[in-house]
């Protein structure tokens, strides 16, 4: 494969939530789309990227997803060493699907991001009961790993308790929003307001495709710095050091 022209920059951003890997879900079809999201990002200024593929308890093991994911992230492996280091470098992950009981299976904490305990999770668009916060608690306490809200703005218009928050801030889970929170306009006013209140710990573009869902971190990006400056730099290093 013939190698894109890339720019060389100074790289300050992190992708915390990417289906950037080939053939693994719904996102990237083929070693050359992976290619080409990277080589987006590399533009985009981000620094590294976190690898997240979906994953469901009901359609396989822990370690038959892994086993995919090996072998997915080494079919793009070679390909990107013909950029002789300049892409971002991928941290393996998941995208894990919130099911019942998950804290008891020792099994789930293999599926936290790459020399760290941050395990993503996708909650069911729902509105949240006491069982599922109980279930996220103990997923913590139990397996120890750090939960990651994944795409918080994706559960907000369902959320009915008036605790929301309260209980979210007891849990002492990290958040991720999506960087599309901060770009459409209509909800952007919402993504600030949160953002204030330090209710954003990380951003994601989860990128699935180069036309379709693209990665778009660096518009999100320009979108803080208009409204907080340089600031927002400091916010970037806690990323990098989470």
């Amino acid at each position: 494969m013939r190698p894109m022209r890339i720019m060389v920059r100074t790289q300050v951003m992190v992708d915390f939530h990417t289906h950037i890997l080939p053939q693994m879900d719904d996102g990237s079809r083929s070693v050359e789309e992976s290619i080409q999201m990277l080589c987006m990002l590399q533009q985009q200024e981000v620094k590294w990227v976190a690898a997240t593929p979906h994953y469901y308890a009901e359609d396989e093991a822990p370690n038959k997803f892994l086993e995919r994911r090996k072998k997915s992230y080494e079919n793009l492996l070679p390909a990107m060493q013909q950029y002789g280091g300049l892409l971002p470098p991928i941290r393996l992950g998941a995208e894990v699907r919130y099911f019942t009981g998950m804290s008891q299976s020792a099994e789930i904490a293999r599926l936290t991001l790459e020399g760290t305990n941050l395990l993503l999770l996708e909650i069911p668009f729902v509105s949240w009961n006491n069982r599922m916060l109980k279930e996220i608690y103990q997923l913590q306490q139990y397996l120890h790993v750090q939960v990651v809200l994944a795409h918080i703005e994706r559960y907000l218009p369902l959320q009915k308790r008036f605790s929301f928050w309260k209980d979210l801030e007891e849990l002492n889970v990290l958040i991720q929003s999506n960087a599309s929170f901060f770009i459409e306009k209509a909800n952007r006013r919402k993504a600030f307001k949160l953002f204030d209140k330090g209710r954003i710990h990380l951003l994601g573009s989860d990128c699935h495709h180069v036309s379709v869902r693209p990665p778009n971190i660096h518009v999100a990006l320009s979108v803080l710095q208009q409204k907080y400056g340089d600031a927002i730099c400091n916010w970037l290093e806690e990323q990098d050091n989470i």
